[in-house]
């Protein structure tokens, strides 16, 4: 066999030129790549930032987030809200539904709110993400005919009418000294007095409302506000308010006297009798600013009746404002009792009708509103009073399991560990009542009638206060109970299923849904990112 060398092949040889070409293109695609990359790296840059101003999370509610995308258009739904109530008060001060003073009050109280608003504007998207999810499971829903429906009512100003009220109140005597029997002063000049400072109120009215000049609180929210800005602030109410009760008291006391602010029946005849001299003077042709300073016992007596301008909506006397709104200018109510035993006439100085602006929508698109987030808050508020109406119905209809509590409260201050433990070995002794020993030695408003709270229903009470009373059995007492105002000791003395009475009806319509409400959000997940402002007192 004869083997045969391979012949050896060897590479060709590059020329300079090939060399030369191949570095060509690797350049040429080199530098074309290079803007890509710079172009992708801006990209990328510009996504990061945009995420980082858009859609990064202010805050979220059990895992569901809340855009900076949607935080900035809830507060230009809320810069609109106020601007429009800025203008309207401004228009009622103009027109003479209000007086200077509470002009400059519901402006200055609209300054404060703006001022709050980044804050205040997460915290009602917070709110709103939690009553849509509460609302759901509560088969609650708002259409899109109701938020249209509102949308229409916030570009109207409602109908106004200037009252002249003659006010009777049990006990109180008339600023003009009138007596049972008596007559209008004489010599009282007539002519129009200066109009009485409307009492701020929530109503949706473009001009101020007013209630009685004792219930005037400067704080406040204006009646002139033309839309609910944002939900009612949650604040925790008072946590007791003394109630009646039939009940026997746990230990023998005394005949409960009447209470220092309930008139006697003597005192409620004399002001029905002041008052029908009051409606018999205006029909026999007495002008009605000097029959108002002769007979009412209001502070408005004193401007001739003047009762400022009311909405429909106003919230002193239900019946009443109903009947003034029935009537036609210059028309006169019959003497009226409200609810708080206080008689009242009225009579309809003038009307200034409902007007509704054409050009709304047009002026939320020239604030650069986004009408799509105008309609969210719409559906928020909409949303959150159907579930107010919902839980007060829930607290109020039927028989509804209540307990009846009593309570010993000991004032913050040096001595209340040594005055808590002397209470406690008091209620320790044998046959001692918890009666007697808050009679005795607690620091309650109702200390009088033994720390008596009467019948608590839920969410009659801040949660904190009713956890407590329902946690207890019948005859048990609680154990020392601290508290933003004092320390207390709780008593439960008896349970039943019972329809809640008129004063209980009163203060749930106040509470239930802030008790309510408090109660879900402490078990709701809530995160609120600390690059957000924080909520100011008041915010929930």
């Amino acid at each position: 066999m004869t083997f045969r060398a391979r012949p050896v092949t060897r590479p060709a040889r590059r020329l300079p030129a090939q060399d030369d070409r191949r570095q060509q293109v690797v350049l040429r695609f080199g530098f074309l790549a290079l803007p890509i990359v710079a172009v992708l790296m801006l990209a990328g840059v510009a996504g990061s930032t945009y995420y980082a101003d858009h859609l990064t999370a202010v805050a979220s509610v059990d895992g569901t987030g809340i855009s900076r995308d949607q935080w900035a258009a809830q507060q230009k739904v809320d810069a609109f809200r106020y601007s429009v109530l800025e203008r309207r008060i401004a228009g009622a001060q103009a027109a003479g539904q209000l007086d200077q003073a509470t002009a400059q009050q519901d402006l200055q109280y609209v300054k404060q709110q703006i001022a709050d608003i980044p804050a205040a504007s997460v915290q009602e998207l917070i709110d709103r993400a939690l009553q849509d999810k509460l609302a759901a499971q509560m088969g609650i829903t708002v259409s899109g005919a109701e938020v249209d429906a509102r949308l229409a009512r916030e570009a109207t100003t409602v109908e106004q009418r200037r009252v002249l009220a003659i006010i009777v109140t049990p006990g109180a005597s008339p600023a003009g000294g009138a007596a049972p029997g008596g007559s209008p002063a004489a010599g009282s000049a007539p002519g129009p007095g200066a109009a009485a400072s409307p009492t701020p109120s929530a109503s949706a009215s473009p001009a101020a409302t007013k209630a009685p000049a004792t219930k005037a609180p400067a704080t406040k929210a204006p009646a002139t506000k033309a839309t609910a800005t944002r939900p009612p602030a949650t604040k925790a109410p008072a946590t007791r308010t003394p109630a009646p009760s039939a009940t026997p008291s746990p230990a023998p006391t005394p005949a409960a006297a009447a209470s220092p602010g309930t008139p006697t029946a003597a005192e409620e005849a004399q002001a029905r009798s002041l008052a029908d001299q009051a409606l018999a003077e205006l029909q026999a042709g007495t002008p009605f600013d000097q029959v108002a300073r002769a007979f009412s016992t209001d502070a408005s007596a004193t401007s001739g009746g003047d009762y400022g301008y009311i909405t429909a909506t106003d919230p002193v006397d239900p019946a009443w404002v109903a009947a003034l709104f029935a009537l036609p200018a210059g028309g006169t109510t019959d003497v009226m009792q409200g609810a708080d035993g206080t008689f009242r006439i009225g009579r309809v100085a003038a009307i200034v009708p409902a007007a509704t602006d054409p050009h709304y929508q047009q002026e939320l698109v020239q604030a650069g509103v986004s009408l799509a987030a105008y309609r969210d808050a719409i559906r928020g508020d909409l949303i959150r009073q159907k579930l107010e109406a919902k839980v007060l119905a829930d607290a109020t209809t039927g028989s509804i399991e209540q307990v009846h509590a009593w309570e010993i409260r000991i004032a913050s201050d040096d001595t209340v560990t040594a005055r808590l433990q002397a209470i406690q070995q008091a209620l320790a002794q044998p046959g001692a009542g918890f009666a007697a020993v808050a009679r005795v030695n607690s620091d309650a408003p109702d200390a009088d009638s033994g720390g008596d709270m009467g019948w608590i229903a839920p969410y009659q009470l801040a949660p904190a206060v009713q956890d407590v009373l329902f946690g207890l059995k019948v005859g048990q007492m609680s154990r020392p109970v601290v508290e933003s105002d004092g320390t207390y000791l709780y008593l439960v003395s008896e349970r039943a299923q019972r329809p809640v009475d008129p004063t209980q009806q009163a203060e749930l319509a106040a509470n239930a849904f802030t008790n309510w409400y408090t109660t879900q959000r402490a078990k709701a997940s809530i995160w609120r990112s600390p690059d957000v402002p924080a909520a100011t007192a008041g915010q929930a």
